[in-house]
């Protein structure tokens, strides 16, 4: 377990959840019981919050469980968002071109919410039971909307070459 997962591992009493299971992959992140609700305890980005709190209308997305120190000034903050059973695309043995229909669907849908990933690869995208879902959007959120259209051209092109 790497240092930051260690110090949100210690942090856990702040919170009303309960360690279920520590992410294997080191990605800094925690995997609890909150409220009788799977999800993942981790910093994020404001940016994230906020594309996350965008995208409550969006099937196969995380969802904000709850917040914390969100009026803080410190960049990153801690919560607690839902989490999807599955595996990452680059580890299953699935046809990639089979699942590309659900790709561009998701990710027009996160589009439409007002949000883009600028970080679309396989590991962002989990398989699961309910079908595919996007996962990190640690990186998403543009509130200019001549950017915001550009890097959603950008992101259409990078998913016509992911698939």
């Amino acid at each position: 377990m790497d240092e930051h997962c260690q110090i949100l591992c210690e942090r856990m009493h702040e919170v009303d959840a309960s360690i279920e299971y520590v992410d294997f992959l080191g990605r800094n992140r925690l995997e609890v019981n909150f409220e009788g609700e799977f999800g993942v305890y981790a910093r994020a980005t404001r940016w994230e919050v906020e594309s996350l709190r965008r995208l409550e209308c969006v099937d196969n997305t995380p969802r904000v469980l709850r917040v914390y120190n969100e009026g803080s000034d410190d960049w990153c903050i801690p919560l607690i968002r839902s989490f999807f059973p599955g595996r990452m695309l680059n580890l299953v043995d699935v046809d990639m071109k089979s699942l590309a229909g659900d790709a561009f669907d998701l990710v027009k849908r996160i589009h439409g919410a007002g949000v883009v990933t600028r970080d679309l690869k396989y590991d962002n995208f989990v398989y699961g039971k309910d079908g595919l879902s996007f996962v990190d959007f640690s990186q998403g959120c543009l509130d200019d909307m001549k950017e915001f259209e550009k890097a959603k051209e950008a992101e259409l092109e990078e998913l016509y070459r992911l698939f």
